[in-house]
């Protein structure tokens, strides 16, 4: 492919001029990820409202193409504008940006230098327990506490995105997949993959998110042992 910068890449998509599927889509998406310090997420976000707002100017400005859809609509039974096949009103949290998902690696990344630090200071203090380290070990169970609340909300917004983001007649967009008329076919094809491959980056995300709370609580029991020995201390 050409030398493009990301917004001609993502149009070309938009537009049928590029099929996902007969490209080396992934690979040039991290490519640009990497060029325009952004997250392949974002770009997945951006070619899939991109083609719901091109599809609806093809729409509105051809009345063939209103036709034909409007026809498929009826052949479905459904009661829909033309307008309303993607079902957009659902709306997606936090679909386009993984701002939390990095804050909160962060965080765990943190914590856990905090517990490999307050291990050196247990080790220095010849495994006893002093007032500082009590302090510090309460001080981090309740950071974990935090930790796991974040990440588990996280992975609620996730999963109810993988549950939405199909639209309500994709059954019809499939349909409309078929249609060989100009570029029509290969922009509803670039659609249906879009939204697979969001899904997809999605469950990855929660894979992630879901070892790190296995991590977290592995440390969280280590601490709450050590918080019990100092209770039994006194």
């Amino acid at each position: 492919m050409d030398k493009q910068n990301l917004d001609d890449f993502i149009n070309i998509i938009i537009t049928g001029d590029l099929n996902i599927h007969d490209s080396d889509f992934i690979k040039n998406c991290l490519s640009f990820c990497r060029e325009n310090d952004t997250n392949i997420l974002n770009i997945f976000t951006l070619i899939k409202e991109g083609i719901e707002t091109h599809i609806k100017f093809m729409i509105n400005e051809g009345e063939n193409i209103k036709a034909l859809v409007s026809n498929l609509i009826n052949e479905w039974g459904l009661s829909i504008n033309p307008y309303n096949i993607f079902d957009t009103e659902k709306q997606m949290k936090n679909a386009n940006n993984y701002n939390d998902f990095l804050h909160e690696n962060m965080i765990y990344n943190e914590i856990t230098k905090e517990y490999e630090n307050l291990e050196l200071m247990i080790h220095s203090n010849n495994n006893i327990l002093n007032k500082q380290i009590e302090d510090k070990i309460i001080d981090l169970i309740d950071n974990l506490d935090k930790s796991i609340n974040a990440i588990n909300g996280q992975i609620k917004s996730l999963k109810y995105n993988i549950f939405i983001i199909d639209p309500s007649y994709n059954y019809l967009l499939i349909d409309l997949s078929n249609i060989k008329i100009g570029k029509i076919n290969t922009i509803f094809l670039n659609y249906i993959l879009i939204n697979n491959f969001i899904k997809k980056e999605y469950h990855y995300l929660i894979c992630i998110l879901e070892s790190i709370i296995e991590n977290i609580s592995k440390t969280d029991y280590k601490l709450q042992t050590l918080k019990q020995k100092s209770i039994n201390h006194y």
